[in-house]
This record gives C-alpha cells, structure tokens and sequence, in this order.
C-alpha cells in the first residue's frame, strides 16, 4: 500500500476534526499503519451480475448503471480487530487511528477492484445520491455476508464498524455527483469543503 496515498486519505478524514499535519500525528499514522498491515483481516466477497436486482430497478441505481455491461456487489471488513485495537489508545490516538482504518479499508477495496476487471467504476453504497442506506441489508444478504460475520444493526450501521459494502458498475465510469442527494443541504462534508466519495 502506497504510504504517501494512505497518509493523504487519512488526513482527508482528520480535517473533520480539525486535526492538522504534524510530526506526532504523522508517526501515529505510521505506526497505525504497521498495526494494520501486519493483523490483516481483509475479508470480502463479491458476485457478478448482468441485470440489476429488484431493488436496484430505480432512481439513483438505473442512472448509475446507465451504459454499464454488468457489475459487482461487494461487501468487506476488516473484522473487530481494527475496533479492538482502539480501546488500548488514549482519545487522540483512537480518533487517528478511527482514520487511519478507514482509509485502509477503502484502499484494500480500491485494490479489490483493480483485481477484479479493468473499467469498474467508484463503489457506490447504499445512502449515496439519495438512495435509501438500509438498502445495504439487499446486499448483504445477497452475498451472504454473515458467513464473513457481518451483521445490519437496527440503527442501520454494520458491524463490524469497519465494514463496506457497495455495487461496481462494469464497463461505465458514472460521473460522482451531489445534485439529488438527500443530504444535500445538511453536508457536513459539503460544509468543510469536501465530497463524500472524494475521501
């Protein structure tokens, strides 16, 4: 994993927290890093399809498959280790570190798809342009994502935390947009000068 990519994901995230570059927070990351790498748990499944599922038969999916040839859903984690890890941290360090594992996630999900087959597109998830986030239980379920013990909470979130799942159109590149999101108005990441998917 290219450290340079990493470390620029992972301050994409502190900027929410107002947290800025520094030598401290820099050998945080370094080390969260090793911590990360050498307890891989990268755990995924993933299926190709040709025709969209039933719950995919409707605005944003149809526009975001638009002149696709297929795709894949997908569902990862990295297991509880990541959330295991954090209760040893004091409060900075767990907040770094929180960072530092979603930016590993998304990485080891951007490695996946260059594996998979040239010509996929971002990941889109459930709750993105105004798609109704619960949908991911479609998805989990589809690929059986209990058998990599993930589960849907009540609240809507997955467990464990560290944990994606999402859909790869194939043989399209679908421009990433804010125009019909729900959330629009109410960013946080809009407000800071950020865009969801550009994390």
């Amino acid at each position: 994993m290219d450290y340079s990519v990493f470390k620029e994901r992972v301050y994409g995230y502190l900027s929410f927290a107002k947290i800025e570059e520094s030598d401290l927070t820099n050998r945080i990351i370094s080390e969260s890093l090793e911590k990360l790498s050498l307890s891989d748990s990268f755990r995924y499944r993933c299926a190709e399809y040709a025709l969209p599922l039933e719950f995919m038969k409707k605005e944003p999916y149809a526009s975001f498959l638009s002149g696709a040839n297929g795709y894949f859903l997908v569902v990862s984690t990295l297991g509880d280790g990541a959330e295991n890890h954090k209760e040893t941290l004091d409060d900075r360090s767990k907040l770094i570190f929180d960072a530092c594992a979603n930016a590993y996630l998304e990485l080891k999900n951007e490695e996946l798809r260059e594996s998979l087959c040239d010509n996929l597109s971002y990941l889109f998830c459930p709750g993105y342009q105004g798609s109704d986030v619960s949908e991911i239980k479609y998805i989990l379920d589809e690929l059986k994502a209990y058998e990599l013990s993930i589960e849907l909470l009540p609240s809507g979130m997955m467990t464990p935390q560290k944990s994606m799942a999402g859909i790869y159109a194939k043989g399209a590149s679908p421009l990433k947009k804010c125009g019909n999101c729900l959330k629009i108005n109410d960013c946080a990441y809009r407000k800071a000068g950020k865009l969801c998917f550009h994390l």
